[in-house]
């Protein structure tokens, strides 16, 4: 079988029983964009729904930037924004970029200015949201269902916000629609306590908190977004600008047709991968490849995780270690509310369910204590010929897996090489 790869670079070999039942899912399907920065400049000029970006706005307008930290190539498209409030007049001492609170303070936050000439990126703005800073929240508004709305202060008071995101498929862990780049990212610490809650990994709690980031951007008011449809690793498939409307119905079928995947039957081991560099490399992302694992795994399949995580656990995963049970270590974490309510809640059913070999940079002794087999990469091979029945779906933390055998509403069965 072709090599699997992950991570920045990295690739191994699988090895298998010659009667072994292997299924490797194609995703993504498209050629990545040759030219990002080029793709970017016609999203802009030629936007959906919208006058193009330079139009748009006014000399004098505040206009902010809203950069989630989980977008491929945000410094090659934070360039092209910039370029283009520029020509619209735009004085670059009234542009603030504002950078979600997850950036990763060993990736350098303010990197995402990486591809901006030196005398336009001393005149920018360029702040990291804390949503524990009370002082740099502003209130917005009440939603249908009371809940106060807060929101950073540099959207709250500009006159012109572009967003940015990573279009994904609608049910995927922790993701809550076209509006996610701006709510919950920049609100406050309780508001993301809430989307980021052991609830969450229930479906009619996710739609819920996604209708409510609907509201929430309708009531900014910010209609303009940038929006990337990803590919392997690092790569973009495609980017789409303008209307948040016009964007989401291009963009969810393009995200359905790059990632969806029909598994022709469960298996007991299912092989993720996690693509991508540092940004990518988080217990965020492998929550999400552990949600799609368990979704074609059998009842009490194994999964096996590959991975550039370097990441030390978080208050949630560590009370996950210290539990009695998984039921219990559910009730003290929500009692915490910790960043990592939502990512520990996929690894505790995932350990319910079997086994779980990562593959990482993680500290061995802390992933052995949570109940995590850690595995060199060299050993991966040892441990797939062991079974019958295999799934694998690299880049994991976008990939759309079903099984073909149940009827859930998903689209009938794409290629997958069996």
């Amino acid at each position: 079988m072709p090599a699997f790869h992950y991570g920045t670079g990295h690739s191994l070999e699988l090895e298998f029983d010659s009667d072994a039942r292997v299924t490797i899912c194609d995703a993504p399907r498209g050629e990545p964009l040759d030219d990002v920065a080029e793709s970017a400049r016609k999203a802009l000029c030629e936007p959906l729904g919208f006058p193009a970006l330079a139009q748009a706005v006014m000399p004098g307008d505040r206009v902010a930037v809203a950069v989630p930290g989980d977008v491929p190539q945000s410094a090659t498209l934070v360039a092209a924004v910039i370029n283009q409030l520029l020509d619209g007049g735009v004085d670059s001492a009234n542009i603030t970029v504002l950078c979600g609170p997850d950036a990763r303070s060993d990736a350098e936050p303010f990197n995402v200015l990486a591809a901006v000439p030196d005398e336009i990126r001393q005149r920018l703005t360029i702040k990291q949201h804390d949503p524990r800073d009370r002082d740099s929240l502003s209130y917005l508004a009440a939603t249908e269902d009371a809940t106060a709305v807060y929101l950073n202060r540099a959207l709250h008071e500009a006159d012109f916000v572009v967003s940015l995101g990573v279009l994904r498929v609608a049910d995927a862990s922790g993701y809550f629609g076209i509006y996610s780049s701006i709510y919950p990212t920049f609100s406050d610490a309780a508001t993301l306590a809430c989307f980021r809650a052991t609830s969450v990994a229930q479906p009619a709690e996710q739609r819920r908190l996604a209708k409510q980031a609907g509201e929430v951007g309708w009531l900014l008011g910010t209609r303009f977004t940038l929006q990337v449809v990803p590919g392997a690793n690092d790569e973009v498939l495609a980017v789409l600008a303008g209307d948040v409307d016009a964007v989401l119905a291009e963009g969810k079928q393009a995200v359905q047709t790059a990632w969806h995947c029909d598994v022709p039957s469960r298996a007991g081991l299912v092989v993720v991968g996690i693509g991508g560099d540092v940004s990518q490399q988080s217990w965020e992302n492998v929550g999400r490849a552990l949600q799609v694992a368990g979704r074609v795994a059998a009842g009490n399949g194994d999964v096996i995780i590959c991975s550039d995580l370097a990441e030390p656990l978080g208050v949630g995963l560590d009370i996950l270690t210290g539990a009695e049970n998984f039921i219990v270590a559910l009730r003290e974490i929500d009692r915490a509310k910790p960043v990592d309510s939502l990512a520990a809640t996929h690894v505790g059913a995932a350990l319910e369910r079997g086994r779980v070999y990562l593959v990482s940079d993680a500290p061995r002794g802390q992933l052995e204590d949570l109940g995590i087999h850690p595995l060199d990469s060299d050993d991966v091979a040892r441990v797939t010929a062991r079974y019958d029945s295999c799934i694998v779906l690299p880049n994991a933390q976008y990939v759309d897996a079903s099984y073909a055998g149940e009827t859930s509403g998903k689209p009938k069965p794409r290629r997958s090489r069996s």
